[in-house]
């Protein structure tokens, strides 16, 4: 039987947004869409390491799609979208 240790405990959204910077790191064509819960989610390493890949969307999230699905079409998405900071 695999004896495994037992790991400190971390909210969930912190382990999102370290996983998030480190798929950023491993994958230049990751970019993050927030709807102005970039703090809540613990986005804002990966907004600050990659502030062209980064896009805030606003407190609008049926409006992602947009951004979104353009992005998904054609690479790389950080030239046809303007990002904020």
């Amino acid at each position: 039987m695999t004896h495994y240790e037992k790991q400190s405990m971390k909210e969930l959204r912190a382990g999102m947004g370290e996983g998030l910077v480190e798929a950023g790191k491993r994958n230049e064509n990751v970019v993050a869409l927030s709807a102005d819960v970039k703090g809540s989610v613990k986005m804002d390493g990966f907004a600050k390491e990659f502030p062209e890949r980064f896009i805030q969307c606003g407190i609008a999230e049926a409006n992602m799609v947009t951004p979104a699905s353009r992005s998904a079409r054609t690479a790389p998405p950080t030239r046809r979208w303007r990002t904020s900071p």
